[in-house]
């Protein structure tokens, strides 16, 4: 953090920041500068003036403080208002302006020169003010490489404080949380060995906001692999690509969004909710969840669906994480089993980290064998409750 005491005394001591909050706009203190003490002398002898006036014109026409006073009507200022009971004690250079009921009101060619005089005395001020806010901005400026750094230090320590306070409200929910490991990607592509090739490792790991939730005890946790080595003899890489089954409310969404956000909790230097959490940084996150469309756009749910996966089979390249759910639900059958298989096919041959559910199991039957796809399914548990009828379900992947 850079030295700010000196800066920040100056700012605290010459303008008035109470003033500040309560009306919205920086004013020095008084003594601070010479050009706004000036016009606060005038404005204040002004002022004084006008209300030497006014007590000559009670004293000469007999009204006390609260019957002869000034008010302003629209644009007008300082007209003088007197109770018609008094209003034939008026001065004859009096001009009458208007009146209300009781009241009459009036001007004069003094109290004209008197009210020109206060507002050049104003406007003066705000002239003087106007500087008083471009030399605030110049000092403050003249410094700018050092309230960038002081705001980049509490930026830091923000983060760092929220980090901390994060993984400690992850721990009591969560039974288990580790610190991930965030390798840096291989330098380059290679020839996709084991050693050369990305990877994600995670054993027990929970859905960080379920497990939370759900107190964690009760959360189903699952290990999942992508890439990498598989300590194999023959230097074989573990599957990049996790092609997921399973029943509806088995548990396959679920798996996608906990391995995504690990993996973005673990890029920002978060603690996980695993036993162990390892990955290759990746260079871009992708996912394709949910259904809907965009009525403004005229686009219909498979429009969208279709659009949002040619954007990322554009941009994702064999460093990316890809989780794609259910491609291919938003039209026939057979259509949306031709571009789910499509789209499979591109993602394998890219190597990119991917999980895709899906509940087309002739894509699981076509790449059975197939050393770069990982065929995996999610079990489902069901225990009925008789006392309450209603079910429990306990989710597994394999």
């Amino acid at each position: 953090m850079p030295e700010l005491s000196e800066p920040l005394r100056f700012f605290e001591e010459a303008f008035d920041w109470s003033k500040a909050r309560a009306s919205g706009r920086v004013e020095p203190k008084p003594g601070a500068d010479a050009a706004v003490d000036a016009a606060d002398e005038r404005l204040a002898a002004a002022d004084d003036a006008l209300n030497d006036w006014l007590a000559a014109a009670r004293r000469k026409i007999g009204g006390g403080k609260s019957e002869v006073v000034f008010v302003s009507v629209n644009k007008d200022t300082h007209l003088v208002e007197v109770p018609d009971r008094l209003a034939g004690k008026v001065p004859a250079g009096w001009a009458r302006e208007g009146k209300r009921k009781g009241f009459e009101r009036f001007d004069t060619s003094e109290l004209e020169g008197l009210r020109s005089e206060r507002a050049d005395a104003a406007e003066a001020r705000e002239a003087a003010l106007a500087g008083v806010l471009r030399g605030l901005v110049a000092t403050f400026c003249q410094d700018w490489p050092r309230w960038q750094r002081a705001a980049a230090a509490a930026a830091n320590l923000d983060a760092l404080a929220s980090l901390a306070v994060a993984a400690e409200e992850l721990a009591a929910a969560c039974p288990d949380v580790c610190t991930p490991r965030v390798l840096p990607p291989p330098l380059r592509d290679g020839d996709g060995g084991g050693n050369n090739a990305p990877f994600l490792r995670a054993v027990g790991l929970r859905h960080p906001c379920v497990a939370a939730l759900t107190s964690g005890a009760s959360f189903v946790p699952n290990d999942t692999t992508l890439g990498g080595s598989s300590g194999a003899p023959d230097g074989a890489v573990d599957a990049p690509f996790l092609l997921l089954t399973g029943p509806n409310m088995g548990g396959k969404s679920t798996l996608l969004r906990q391995v995504c956000l690990a993996a973005l909790m673990a890029h920002v230097g978060a603690d996980v909710p695993a036993r162990s959490f390892e990955i290759t940084a990746v260079d871009a996150l992708f996912v394709r969840m949910g259904a809907k469309d965009n009525i403004v756009a005229g686009q219909s749910t498979f429009m969208v669906e279709l659009g949002e996966t040619a954007a990322m089979l554009r941009r994702a390249t064999r460093q990316s994480l890809v989780a794609l759910d259910e491609l291919g639900r938003g039209t026939a059958t057979s259509d949306g089993a031709a571009i789910a298989s499509a789209v499979v096919d591109h993602l394998v041959g890219l190597g990119a980290r991917t999980l895709f559910s899906t509940h087309y199991h002739r894509l699981a039957d076509d790449r059975e064998g197939d050393r770069r796809v990982h065929l995996g399914h999610m079990g489902c548990e069901v225990k009925a409750k008789a006392k309450t009828g209603s079910t429990a379900t306990a989710h597994a992947a394999s």
